[in-house]
């Protein structure tokens, strides 16, 4: 089967069937998955096809544009606390971001198939909110007028739609027009693993105890770090900011991705303590106030890879933040450098 005649029949078995998983093509086609994949992806670079971020089994699902409606067969897939968000959103249709839980926030952030972000100008002050995403824009737009207690005869506030959306305590935007919304990926990562070194022998301690035995350095002096320097270490003061609290907390770094230059940084590290070497999860954020969006968002994540946190900052925590830290964000450390 030549090239076009391959892309022909994809787009004819997706429009279908899909929403449908590249495993499901190269049955169709009597082929390997490699070949149906990248079929998949080139149509999806070309526009003709659409990929969801919602994954079953780690794999997106591709579907013909008009097909968005089926993605809800696939909503039991959602985290739990995204799938709470999730049915409240799609019962309420539009939700107005700074008068939701902070897990919600967090969550309406990761949920990229199904809540839009909008952001609404009024008398000079922005407010973001999140519609279902197969509610139009006009009927949002009527909606937010009532939330707002906008009158209809008053001149009409100029919603606007963002550009890209980043987990944290405030999306990112870009002022547009409503009717041309838009939101689109997360910057590339870049990814440099490191050798492993240590087994893991034990579960995660309280946040309090890895606190302690990071500075007990009595307990760690018998304990041994072996990292090779990379050949690529980035040009990034930030990321050698992080590096040089991990070498100075006996932190043996395992890999990163640099999400922002000189912002932030994911990594995967292994912290010696009394029981044994434990994994952690670590964001690193370069940031002046962290607030209890940035907590939620984090919280999302270890409960995503089942991993205690450890938060990098260089700033310091707003009242709120320091208050949900203390009772529902216990898995989460959080250290200033």
């Amino acid at each position: 089967m030549t090239v076009p005649n391959a892309h022909d029949k994809v787009v004819q078995i997706v429009r279908m069937k899909g929403p449908i998983m590249p495993s499901q093509i190269n049955k169709e086609l009597d082929t390997n998955i490699i070949f149906a994949s990248a079929i998949l992806s080139e149509l999806v670079d070309k526009k003709t096809l659409r990929i969801s971020h919602i994954k079953v089994g780690g794999t997106p699902l591709y579907y013909y544009p008009g097909q968005e409606y089926k993605l809800q067969n696939y909503a039991d897939k959602l985290h739990p606390k995204e799938r709470e968000a999730y049915e409240l959103l799609r019962t309420k249709t539009v939700l107005e971001d700074s008068k939701q839980l902070p897990v919600v926030r967090a969550a309406l952030r990761e949920m990229k198939d199904f809540a839009k972000p909008l952001q609404v100008t009024l008398d000079g002050s922005n407010h973001i909110f999140w519609k279902w995403y197969l509610l139009s824009n006009e009927d949002a737009e009527k909606k937010i007028k009532e939330i707002m207690n906008v009158p209809e005869h008053a001149k009409k506030s100029e919603p606007e739609a963002q550009r890209k959306i980043e987990p944290g305590p405030e999306p990112r935007q870009e002022q547009r027009p409503l009717q041309k919304h838009d939101v689109r990926a997360q910057p590339r990562q870049e990814t440099k693993p490191e050798p492993r070194r240590e087994p893991l022998r034990k579960e995660p301690e309280p946040r309090k105890e890895l606190h302690r035995e990071m500075q007990n350095r009595e307990v760690q002096k018998d304990l041994r770090r072996d990292i090779a320097e990379p050949a690529d270490d980035p040009k990034d003061k930030f990321f050698r900011k992080a590096r040089k609290y991990f070498d100075e907390s006996r932190i043996t770094m395992m890999d990163y991705k640099i999400l922002r230059k000189e912002s932030e940084i994911d990594f995967t590290v292994r912290i010696p303590s009394t029981v044994g070497v434990l994994t952690y999860f670590c964001k690193a954020k370069n940031k002046k106030k962290i607030n209890d969006g940035d907590l939620s968002s984090l919280f999302v994540q270890s409960q995503s890879k089942k991993m205690p946190v450890l938060f990098l900052t260089t700033g310091e925590l707003t009242k709120k933040a320091k208050e949900l830290l203390e009772k529902e964000f216990r898995n989460i450390s959080v250290q200033q450098i």
